[in-house]
């Protein structure tokens, strides 16, 4: 017997134009190897949309400034790795900075 799970989502539109994100699952209730039922499950996830939505709106326009700045911008993890490093810092920096972007800087530069 193979168990079959449904997953969904999708935005419906209501009679008064109204739109929202619903999101379901369903599965298969079986006795022994006879199907007897289905669970159905709804959910509104307009508000966990909407969170998405306004992430990326500022996800995009942070992009957007790093990217835009004239001047260099380098992100660097506890462990010293270079994890972003914008536009004009590749090309403000010499050609060893940029070619260790996911390298460490202390093996980059032998500290």
């Amino acid at each position: 017997m193979e168990d079959r799970y449904l997953h969904y989502s999708f935005n419906p539109i209501f009679e008064d134009g109204r739109e929202t994100s619903i999101d379901d699952s369903g599965a298969p209730i079986f006795e022994g190897d006879e199907l007897r039922g289905i669970v159905l499950v709804f959910r509104n996830i307009e508000e966990r949309r909407a969170a998405e939505r306004e992430n990326k709106r500022i996800t995009d326009q942070l992009s957007q400034v790093l990217n835009a700045t004239t001047d260099a911008i380098i992100s660097i993890d506890r462990n010293w790795v270079m994890t972003y490093l914008n536009p004009s810092g590749v090309s403000h920096a010499d050609d060893r900075l940029s070619v260790l972007k996911g390298t460490g800087f202390r093996e980059g530069y032998g500290l």
